[in-house]
């Protein structure tokens, strides 16, 4: 084909929607040719199945628009995921008093709850002729760590021990001795006396006062 009338046939091929393409020019430098401005003079560049290098759009960099779309859906999920955290009643018991009771209540709850979607999921999968087995393990699983919470619970309910190391009794006897500190200062005590008492105090509290006090806690 002569170069005359080269850029019409080129067109013919230029797919709906693309905006330039890749060619030569007649001094041997590669460009993106807008599709009206294509001369007969151009070569078009192809790729090794013999189809035209074309864009659609325009060059340069890209519009911030989409990064900016992506950016607003990930701070969205972020909130989503705050309110999440500040509606769990777990998360929110463990935070206030960690080693409360209420945090146990609240798992043993959360299991069940979880124990109870898989037996769905079970029967769900049993009316549609599936498998079951796998669901059928997991829900095993579930029914356990239910079984042991709640026998975890119920013990720590009617054993009546209070845990001499926890950081509940320590605030609560750090409280108490501040109060016998305030309490013999209203009695205007001497700083001197204050500290004897506090002295003598620190070496009676010891292991084998923590064992005595368990036995008094059990009545023994």
């Amino acid at each position: 084909m002569s170069k005359k009338g080269a850029a019409k046939a080129v067109l013919k091929q230029i797919p709906k929607g693309v905006t330039r393409i890749k060619v030569t020019d007649t001094k041997g430098k590669n460009c993106w040719r807008p599709v009206a401005e294509l001369r007969d003079s151009d070569t078009p560049m192809r790729k090794a199945d013999g189809s035209l290098i074309t864009m659609k759009g325009t060059p340069g960099r890209r519009s911030s628009a989409p990064l900016e779309a992506k950016d607003a859906e990930a701070q969205v999920a972020r909130e989503r995921k705050q309110q999440a955290l500040a509606s769990d009643p777990i998360l929110q018991a463990a935070k206030k008093n960690p080693e409360g009771s209420a945090v146990l209540d609240y798992i043993l709850v959360g299991l069940a709850e979880e124990a109870s979607s898989i037996r769905f999921e079970r029967e769900k999968a049993e009316a549609e002729g599936k498998e079951t087995s796998a669901i059928s393990n997991r829900r095993i699983r579930a029914l356990k760590a239910t079984a042991e919470t709640y026998l975890h619970r119920r013990d720590q309910q009617t054993s009546g021990d209070i845990d001499l190391q926890s950081a509940t009794f320590k605030k609560l006897f750090g409280f108490i001795l501040e109060t016998v500190r305030t309490s013999m200062a209203d009695a205007k005590l001497s700083t001197e006396t204050q500290d004897a008492v506090f002295a003598k105090l620190a070496k009676r509290l010891d292991d084998d006062w923590e064992n005595e006090a368990r036995n008094q806690m059990k009545g023994d």
